[in-house]
């Protein structure tokens, strides 16, 4: 778990975003510090207080996957599913670049047809890009 470091519950501004509140609402409920998250997630801890201060009024896609796998949970789990469409998405794959890593995992796990699984996993991400994966 990631406590300590600071006896002081961080605070949160009144203007601050939906999503800051979201993030520090996860990390009261959790029990986190935000110096001891921010380490382990390996972003600084001024992100977190600029976010709660409201100088930062969103996370980038990229960051917020740092501090969600830090704490063990998804990106769902801090800010919800609705707001993971508002995130910028700081990620950036070419639709080859896709194509190219679900060939080779295919061929890697002896598929059939390497090429038809990239193809189609590729339409059904255009066909849903705001839609979260769901494994379970």
């Amino acid at each position: 778990m990631i406590r300590g470091m600071s006896k002081r519950e961080p605070k949160i501004e009144e203007g601050s975003s939906d999503q800051a509140k979201k993030v520090h609402a996860f990390l009261l409920s959790r029990g986190l510090s935000m110096r001891g998250w921010a380490m382990k997630a390996g972003v600084s801890a001024s992100l977190l207080s600029e976010l709660f201060s409201g100088r930062t009024r969103s996370l980038t896609y990229s960051r917020l996957l740092k501090l969600a796998k830090a704490a063990g949970v998804r990106p769902a789990d801090i800010v919800g599913a609705d707001s993971l469409s508002t995130l910028e998405d700081d990620r950036q794959f070419t639709v080859r670049d896709v194509y190219d890593a679900v060939t080779l995992w295919a061929s890697l796990d002896k598929f059939d047809d390497p090429m038809a699984v990239a193809t189609a996993i590729i339409e059904i991400m255009l066909e849903t890009p705001e839609e979260p994966c769901n494994t379970a």
